[in-house]
């Protein structure tokens, strides 16, 4: 499914990204607690980030695939990958977290923790977060922006976040696990509209990167 298609997506598609309420109350947290304005058909309900790991990797992933992850990082984000076929990339970190310079070229993704990096704790600095937002705009790769726990903040505000940033190039995880309990089991995914659409409608077209889609600056998938 490829954007020209969203005005014809099925009720019962667009009924897979969770309650209409829910979506608009999850929209109105996150523009006053993370600063993100979107939309709600950029937005999905998941059963938290491990879930919402899940859905990228099965949509936009083929075997062999390049994912950068974060090194030391997050294991369940590199099971998830890695249980796809995908080829998984260590990217080094420092005290501020992801070191954007030494990216490598030809990743498909690149997976972060900017907010708090697990499990060394560094904040990624507003430069940093802009170096890789314009990465990922000259690569043609997708950033997937792990914000598991981006409000608590007891120092200075909460950063901008990448999805904030560039949404176009970005996809948003977030979870109640933190602020509420884990047991609760949601989150939600942000994303362009178009990758929305190609998720909820993936068991009847194939995966994302079958229609064709490109990334900002990228070849097509």
């Amino acid at each position: 499914m490829c954007s020209s298609d969203l005005a014809q997506v099925p009720d019962d598609l667009i009924a897979q990204r969770g309650q209409a309420a829910l979506r608009d109350q999850i929209i109105g947290y996150l523009r006053r607690g993370r600063g993100l304005r979107c939309a709600g058909d950029q937005v999905m309900i998941t059963r938290g980030v491990a879930a919402g790991l899940e859905l990228i990797a099965s949509g936009l992933l083929r075997p062999g695939d390049r994912v950068g992850v974060e090194e030391p990082g997050y294991q369940t984000a590199r099971s998830v990958f890695a249980a796809h076929g995908a080829e998984l990339v260590p990217c080094r970190v420092d005290a501020d977290g992801l070191v954007v310079d030494e990216l490598p070229a030809g990743l498909r993704l690149v997976y972060t923790t900017p907010a708090h990096q697990y499990p060394l704790g560094g904040r990624l600095p507003v430069p940093r977060r802009q170096a890789l937002a314009a990465w990922a705009r000259a690569t043609g790769a997708l950033i997937v922006e792990d914000d598991y726990d981006g409000e608590f903040r007891y120092d200075v505000a909460p950063l901008p976040t990448l999805f904030g940033l560039d949404p176009d190039v970005v996809i948003y995880l977030g979870t109640t696990s933190k602020t509420l309990t884990p047991a609760l089991g949601a989150g939600w995914l942000l994303a362009r509209a178009d990758l929305v659409a190609c998720w909820t409608g993936a068991t009847w077209t194939g995966t994302c990167g079958g229609c064709g889609m490109s990334t900002p600056g990228g070849a097509a998938r």
